[in-house]
């Protein structure tokens, strides 16, 4: 019998993604799983639909909206599988998938994240398999794989927890590039398999896309992935590496700030400063949370950051799709 996988997706009024999801889920070969649902407070039918056509999954009924990271500590907490699969509710995933995550992780108990290759969901366009990471925080579409998008990506059940889960502050956005800088921290691999794919419908459960080369995002999107960003750098760098970066990136910021509000986008401008206040507020929190990874620690900043772009990503998104669209 092979490793059990647990299936865990969270869902806030998905059940427009619902069909093709577990359309797909029924089509796996990998026959030795388990799924549990997550409903963060749905007022759409979401939970009475699974109930009636999944029987099988376990279903977990949240009566508030407590966002991905939370709903995914929650569900690991009643998985009995070996492994976990994080998978989002707007995909379709190739029958073959889980087969390949599991023998690659089997095949190196070194790898500590297993991602997918990412597709559109209508299978026409490749996004990545894997992402890279700049030494600011920010994903890069080239260099080494950094990370496995938290849309898709597998973990041992022990590892997962060795790490402490998902930073519950997160809410959502930026939660898979935290967890997978703390596994390279503490000496494991993050990978990515090229046959393992999944249709992922970019953007359409969270907001943010890329639409006629431009792209489109939401003032929330934003406002969550800068603060959680903030977080990230501060609970993972060391000291030395913290203030030689750190200054930059506030720069950086302020710089799009100028350049949101010379268009006249000035709620964005908002976002950045809201981002910047809840660190200050919950900086105690932070404080703890990077003591005890400093503290278990296993590999210094110096080889991170070999696997990072030495630049800053934001400019080539910049000169790539142009300056986004807030809605």
């Amino acid at each position: 019998m092979p490793p059990k996988v647990s299936i865990i997706t969270v869902s806030f009024n998905g059940r427009g993604f619902l069909d093709s999801f577990f359309n797909s889920l029924a089509g796996l070969d990998y026959r030795n799983t388990e799924l549990i649902f997550v409903d963060n407070a749905s007022s759409d039918g979401s939970v009475g639909y699974v109930k009636q056509n999944c029987p099988a999954a376990i279903v977990v009924e949240n009566k508030d909206n407590l966002g991905f990271c939370v709903a995914n500590n929650e569900a690991v907490e009643r998985a009995s599988g070996d492994y976990l699969f994080f998978l989002n509710n707007d995909t379709k995933i190739d029958r073959q998938a889980i087969n390949v995550l599991v023998e690659a992780m089997d095949a190196d108990k070194n790898i500590g994240i297993c991602g997918c290759r990412m597709n559109s969901f209508d299978g026409k366009k490749y996004f990545h398999t894997g992402i890279g990471l700049d030494i600011f925080g920010y994903p890069v579409a080239y260099g080494p794989v950094f990370y496995a998008e938290g849309s898709a990506m597998m973990m041992r059940k022990e590892f997962f927890q060795s790490l402490g889960g998902f930073d519950s502050k997160y809410f959502m956005f930026h939660e898979d590039v935290d967890i997978a800088w703390r596994a390279w921290l503490y000496g494991y691999k993050v990978v990515a398999c090229d046959k393992a794919i999944v249709y992922h419908m970019l953007g359409a459960s969270a907001g943010g896309n890329i639409k006629e080369g431009k792209y489109r995002s939401t003032l929330s999107r934003r406002y969550l992935s800068e603060r959680n960003n903030i977080r990230t750098l501060l609970k993972n760098y060391s000291t030395r590496f913290l203030v030689l970066f750190l200054p930059f990136y506030v720069m950086i910021n302020a710089a799009e700030m100028f350049l949101f509000l010379i268009i006249g986008q000035a709620k964005v401008c908002a976002c950045y400063l809201r981002a910047y206040l809840w660190n200050i507020r919950n900086i105690e929190d932070t404080l703890n949370e990077r003591r005890r990874i400093q503290e278990q620690r296993k590999v210094s900043d110096a080889s991170i950051i070999r696997k990072m772009a030495i630049t800053a990503g934001k400019f080539f998104a910049l000169r790539r799709t142009g300056v986004p669209y807030f809605k």
